[in-house]
């Protein structure tokens, strides 16, 4: 089914009172240190939201805010990942919030 069919398909779908549907899709970043898993979640309502996880060592995730945009979304977490995971990886792992 074309993207746009599916978009359309899945804005239409019923569910009952009290229950969501979400999209989701998968993706895989590579940096020179690292792999990451990044989810996109589409929300019924056209709201995306990205989350990106490393494949190794400790776990830290990356998040984005609710979006209009999946292309937002999606620049938020490699922004993130960016800006933030070589801090995280000079501390040697510390559980310390940046």
């Amino acid at each position: 089914m074309p993207e746009n069919e599916m978009a359309s398909f899945f804005a239409s779908l019923d569910v009952p009172d009290g229950c969501t549907l979400r999209r989701k899709q998968q993706f895989e970043y590579t940096t020179p240190t690292q792999m990451y898993n990044i989810e996109l979640f589409e929300n019924q309502d056209g709201t995306f939201y990205a989350i990106g996880i490393p494949q190794s060592g400790k776990m830290v995730v990356y998040g984005s805010n609710m979006t209009k945009s999946p292309t937002i979304a999606m620049r938020v977490v490699l922004d993130k990942i960016e800006r933030e995971a070589p801090h995280f990886e000079a501390t040697g792992g510390d559980e310390t919030r940046i």
